[in-house]
């Protein structure tokens, strides 16, 4: 690139609303971490669909005037949109399959393949544009960016994506810095966390039945805490939840700030992540920063972030999940190690060095290779 050029980036930032979940923390934490260490190379613009953090000076004003299959037309109608605009690349964080190629080059965001691993659990109309269109964009993409060497594996093995065009971006947790609130919580310690969206894969169904068995087997004191936005499917949770003997020991919260999360995580007992399959899994780092210990699925990515520091389950082993708990419950000492060795590993410093070198390497091959 001409030293004297600026590289002219386009983000759609439409995951990034009030209600933030796993990708929109994830794209601010890139978007931010980008601007931050390389402003001065790029100049950028934001797309104006739902909600952003950012600046009304660098939004382009584009707006989503699809009812039904919306996100899906959107997604093929941006490539239309933004044909004559003269970016140098469009960050696509959300994934979404389209068929029609960008005019720039496209830097495609791969969050997981659940998709793929479990159709199930998803809409059946995600996973039809899924099945068509999917392969299409990753081809299409001129690279690709996904938050873990599982999900790298994962697309390398179920696509033959060759491993140059994939790059790791993974994720650099802030903790939540605002002056903490007490948020006036009707919860009585102890009491065992879970955090998530409520969809099939995160398994809430099975930590249901497992709870119950170890309320049913024992006289443990414990509520279970279960928090997060409705998703998709969400049904069966709750239709579980109302035959449950203990049901009166469940507290649905729904969808929590940073600052509730960070109370709860710094007064649960333990936290559980049961899920199926995640490319990376956020509230498992989030957890072990407040010191708390977890418990979670020992598959895809989740294998690696739990290694040496959390008690690794089979999601699918119901048995599994309750005799875990019920150790946690029962060993003081197992929980006090288990704290010591998860705020090593998410240790703040190490992860936003790690972070930024990644976010460097990749902005230094986009300026190399324009």
């Amino acid at each position: 690139m001409n030293n004297n050029s600026k590289l002219n980036l386009f983000f759609i930032t439409e995951s990034i609303r009030p209600t933030l979940t796993g990708i929109g923390f994830y794209a601010r934490s890139f978007i931010n971490t980008l601007l931050e260490t390389n402003k001065s190379s790029f100049s950028y613009s934001f797309i104006d669909y739902k909600s952003t953090d950012y600046n009304s000076q660098h939004l382009l004003l584009l707006r989503n005037f699809f009812f039904k299959m919306k996100i899906y037309l959107w997604h093929n109608y941006l490539p239309l949109r933004l044909r004559f605009y003269k970016f140098n690349y469009i960050f696509n964080f959300n994934s979404i399959p389209h068929l029609i190629p960008y005019a720039q080059k496209e830097v495609y965001f791969v969050h997981d393949i659940s998709l793929d691993l479990y159709p199930s659990t998803h809409p059946l109309l995600r996973f039809v544009v899924h099945k068509l269109l999917f392969k299409r964009s990753l081809n299409q993409a001129h690279i690709i960016v996904v938050n873990s060497k599982s999900t790298k594996n994962d697309l390398i093995t179920y696509y033959n994506i060759l491993p140059k065009k994939i790059f790791i971006v993974s994720y650099a947790y802030k903790k939540f810095v605002g002056p903490e609130k007490n948020p006036n919580f009707n919860i009585n310690r102890p009491f065992i966390l879970n955090i998530n969206t409520l969809e099939p894969r995160k398994n809430i169904v099975r930590l249901l039945k497992a709870f119950e068995e170890l309320k049913n087997s024992s006289s443990i004191p414990h509520k279970l805490v279960i928090c997060g936005k409705k998703g998709w499917k969400y049904q069966n949770i709750f239709t579980y939840l109302n035959s449950m003997k203990h049901k009166n020991d469940v507290i649905m919260m729904g969808y929590i700030s940073e600052n509730e999360k960070k109370y709860l995580l710094k007064r649960a007992d333990f936290f559980v992540y049961p899920s199926l399959y995640e490319g990376y899994g956020i509230p498992v780092v989030e957890a072990m920063s407040y010191r708390c210990p977890v418990i979670c699925s020992k598959t895809s990515n989740l294998a690696s972030l739990g290694k040496d520091c959390a008690l690794l389950i089979d999601p699918k082993n119901t048995a599994d999940l309750r005799k875990a708990m019920q150790q946690l419950i029962q060993d003081g000492n197992l929980k006090m190690q288990m704290r010591q060795n998860g705020i090593k590993k998410t240790n703040q410093k190490h992860m936003a060095i790690q972070y930024e070198s990644q976010i460097r390497s990749l902005s230094h091959f986009l300026q190399i290779y324009d």
